[in-house]
């Protein structure tokens, strides 16, 4: 449904940037347009959803017929293909942020599906503006978190809890009631002690288990009190100082345990034990 990459592009146009990085197969994008006149642009549509979050001034999108007002702290969400036209509002006296996600259609179809396998198509949003302060909040600190996540579960667990609560709330997708099942997270925690060596994915772990990755990630947060990339992380870790103790090389350590690479195997390695590999063997 999802899968992980990251790149990040930094664009410069007079006065205006765009910061742009995609996380998961969805492209996110921070805006930042200089004080001045109010600006509108052509009508026009995406092939993909566009999540339009507010920051510090307001803006407007004429949309199915209406024209709506998007305050700060608050998210506009305009469908695959649906025409719309955006536009400033007033001058502005300060300068203009706001961020823009374009997810995929198919990606949100996977996501729901995974909510509630009756689910024929991709969420649907009756009322476009989103204005509750915690989804908001949490929406706007995504992009950040997703930039520090150092783990492909880490990220897949933030963007997915961020857009569940957006489809379950906000959507015609209502999540299905699952009984939580200790099965479930022992079986889970079985299987990450046993793949120590893996850079296991959120995604690739509920496939494994016939569940949704929201639902195993609440569901062994409950038993185990921590989320499954965390514990995966210091078990990993773990195998880590036997191995360097054993004589082996941080480079070799890092392939070993399944690091992305030598330097994402240092920074959590000094994270989760408070130095280097290397000055933990001179120790």
């Amino acid at each position: 449904m999802i899968y992980d990459s990251r790149a990040t592009t930094h664009l410069n146009h007079n006065a205006s940037s765009v910061i742009a990085s995609r996380h998961c197969g969805i492209l996110f994008e921070t805006h930042r347009y200089a004080a001045g006149e109010e600006e509108a642009f052509p009508r026009h549509a995406h092939e993909e959803y566009q999540f339009y979050i507010s920051m510090n001034t307001p803006s407007s999108y004429r949309y199915r017929g209406a024209r709506h007002v998007v305050r700060p702290g608050s998210m506009f969400v305009l469908h695959s293909g649906e025409v719309h036209e955006p536009r400033s509002v007033g001058v502005r006296q300060t300068a203009q942020q706001f961020q823009l996600w374009y997810i995929a259609p198919e990606i949100l179809r996977g996501l729901a599906r995974t909510l509630d396998p009756q689910t024929p198509a991709e969420p649907f949003f009756a009322n476009p503006l989103i204005t509750d302060v915690a989804t908001v909040s949490r929406a706007i600190k995504l992009a950040d978190t997703l930039q520090r996540a150092a783990t492909s579960a880490e990220r897949e667990d933030a963007l997915l809890a961020t857009l569940e609560r957006m489809i379950t709330r906000f959507s015609d997708v209502r999540i299905k009631t699952e009984r939580l099942c200790d099965t479930v997270a022992v079986s889970v925690r079985d299987y990450l002690h046993d793949h120590w060596n893996r850079n296991v994915s959120l995604i690739q772990l509920a496939a494994e288990f016939g569940v949704s990755p929201s639902y195993l990630s609440r569901t062994f947060q409950r038993v185990f009190a921590t989320r499954p990339h965390a514990y995966h992380t210091q078990i990993r870790i773990d195998r880590a100082k036997a191995l360097l103790m054993a004589g082996r090389s941080p480079a070799d350590v890092a392939a070993l345990t399944g690091f992305y690479d030598q330097s994402h195997f240092t920074a959590r390695f000094r994270r989760y034990v408070g130095v280097t590999p290397a000055r933990y063997v001179a120790r």
